[in-house]
């Protein structure tokens, strides 16, 4: 079962208490939830970081990508419902243009990503 809820609104933290943005929950997707994301002007530092993420992923260049993620995942984004409640930790959290993908596990390999 996974932790975020459909219809919920979440905001992406770093643990510093810097906000990325907000997303709002529309659906959930084999382990991952899906819904649109709208930015703050503190996301533009990261934006490459996740563009560059969402490209190799489509382009299934494996290394690199592993390299994107983890950096992505070092950022230790938590997941907070709105209002602020206890963050969600370890989740996968990618941002793919207009939208936020958030998953729960590692994945095994590119194929198995949002």
């Amino acid at each position: 079962m996974h932790p975020l809820t459909v219809g919920q609104r979440y905001c992406l933290r770093l643990p510093n208490g810097r906000s990325l943005g907000h997303v709002h929950i529309k659906q959930l997707d084999n382990g991952w939830a899906e819904g649109p994301f709208v930015p703050t002007s503190d996301f533009e530092a990261f934006r490459d970081l996740f563009a560059r993420e969402s490209q190799l992923r489509h382009d299934q260049i494996i290394p690199l990508w592993e390299e994107a993620a983890d950096a992505i995942e070092a950022l230790g984004i938590e997941v907070t419902e709105e209002p602020g409640l206890v963050p969600h930790r370890g989740l996968r959290v990618f941002i793919e243009g207009d939208d936020a993908i958030i998953g729960t596990a590692q994945p095994s390999g590119v194929s198995a990503n949002p």
